[in-house]
């Protein structure tokens, strides 16, 4: 038989959320792990750097698509940077 949604079900709307809060404290966790704490990671994320966020977002012959893959490459590599920052910082 399915369960169906209650809106109302606070107590279930809570722990739906502590449950999410905690993927992403273990997302961040491991994001963490891989890129500060691991030489390997440290390296691919300074390649990553150099080669994407150092890279120009717009050129001369950049298309509106182009603009927008590269500004999301670089946004990819910055939450990586920003996640790192907020594991150090507690």
């Amino acid at each position: 038989m399915q369960q169906s949604y209650n809106v109302f079900d606070l107590e279930a709307e809570a722990k739906a959320k502590a449950n999410e809060d905690a993927m992403w404290d273990k997302l961040e966790s491991l994001i963490h792990q891989v890129f500060e704490q691991n030489q390997q990671g440290k390296e691919l994320i300074e390649i990553w750097k150099e080669t994407l966020i150092m890279a120009p977002t717009v050129t001369a012959n950049s298309t509106a698509y182009q603009c927008g893959i590269a500004e999301g490459k670089k946004e990819f590599i910055r939450n990586i940077y920003l996640t790192i920052q907020k594991i150090e910082s507690n």
